[in-house]
């Protein structure tokens, strides 16, 4: 019987808060980033993806609201600069450029 889901974010959250110090570009991001890359063995690859995606769709179109003059690299500027973030992606098959596309789909659909 292995641990549940609640035990496993609180050992990720036990090993992680200490090196998220170290880390460049966001800070909350970071240590969010490591928690996700920690719980892609309990709900697996594909479905973290979905909910990751979700996630960047849903905060880009809060700071497109905030800022309707954002460009698609001030969109991603910060998770670009934020190491775990990056690495979060690579374990879920995406990089750079897909963010780019999400950001610049975001931006088309606020200009509808």
């Amino acid at each position: 019987m292995g641990l549940s889901r609640e035990q496993l974010e609180e050992q990720a959250k036990q090993r992680i808060a200490p090196q998220v110090e170290k880390e460049l570009g966001s800070k909350s991001l970071a240590y969010v980033s490591k928690v996700i890359r920690g719980l892609i063995a309990v709900a697996g690859v594909d479905k973290t993806r979905k909910q990751v995606i979700k996630s960047i769709e849903d905060d880009l179109k809060r700071a497109i609201r905030k800022d309707p003059s954002a460009t698609v690299d001030s969109l991603i500027r910060e998770a670009v600069n934020t190491p775990d973030y990056m690495a979060l992606l690579k374990d879920l098959g995406m990089n750079e450029e897909h963010l780019r596309l999400l950001a610049t789909d975001a931006l088309e659909k606020a200009k509808r």
